[in-house]
């Protein structure tokens, strides 16, 4: 797949109508500027985290309109981006992450039990995002 079709269309709809709505998710709405700045913000993230050309990135997120930003930032590094399913069971989502190799794993706030530390499901990770609304747990990294 040609990741970079994408984000052609992404700067495409920056430049023909920077205000016009590119995502829409519940009631959040996300204008092409908007995501096109969330998205290189993630990336330069992403990049401080030593994310490079070929590493892969694990999204273990409900549905939600960052994944657009999460998608775009590792599709303009040319990582390989690792979508896990939330409704995978902790040793299923344990094999996914270390077979994968992911280096940064986005996992949303009510999900980090599915990761067993113990088990050796976060081992290779150099970061994990801890996402949500900040009213459950902080945030966190890997160590």
């Amino acid at each position: 797949m040609d990741f970079g079709y994408f984000l052609r269309r992404l700067d495409q709809g920056c430049h023909l109508d920077p205000e016009k709505e590119a995502v829409i998710f519940r009631e959040e709405r996300v204008t092409y500027r908007q995501l096109r700045d969330r998205a290189y913000r993630m990336a330069n993230a992403l990049k401080g985290f030593g994310i490079q050309k070929g590493d892969r990135v694990a999204v273990l997120l409900r549905n939600c309109a960052e994944w657009f930003d999460i998608f775009f930032a590792v599709a303009s590094l040319g990582g390989v981006l690792v979508p896990v399913n939330f409704l995978l069971k902790s040793k299923e989502v344990e094999f996914i992450l270390r077979d994968s190799g992911a280096r940064v794993l986005f996992v949303g706030e009510d999900l980090v039990d599915l990761l067993d530390p113990a088990g050796g499901s976060t081992r290779d990770l150099r970061e994990m995002m801890c996402m949500g609304s900040g009213e459950g747990r902080p945030p966190f990294h890997a160590s």
